[in-house]
């Protein structure tokens, strides 16, 4: 999944533990057509899992905030 969804062969996407463990969101950053880098995002601290866009967002679309401390959902700043 994690490679039809970036277009290309990301090796290390073996290495996450996404398809296993519904508590992390993988943010992958990319730089042309390679992973620049990436991290296990904890959802308790901020859950991505609405926010997901096959474009992916630039790195001056990439501000999000937390609409619900309770729940930790964040919102992208600029949604409509």
């Amino acid at each position: 999944m994690i490679i039809k969804t970036l277009g290309f062969e990301w090796p290390e996407a073996e290495l996450t533990d996404i398809s296993e463990d519904d508590s992390i969101s993988l943010l992958v950053f990319i730089k042309g057509r390679e992973v620049y880098d990436w991290i296990e995002h904890d959802r308790k601290y901020g859950d991505f899992s609405s926010l997901f866009r096959k474009e992916g967002y630039l790195r001056k679309e990439a501000v999000f905030t937390i609409i619900d401390k309770k729940t930790m959902a964040l919102k992208w700043k600029h949604a409509n």
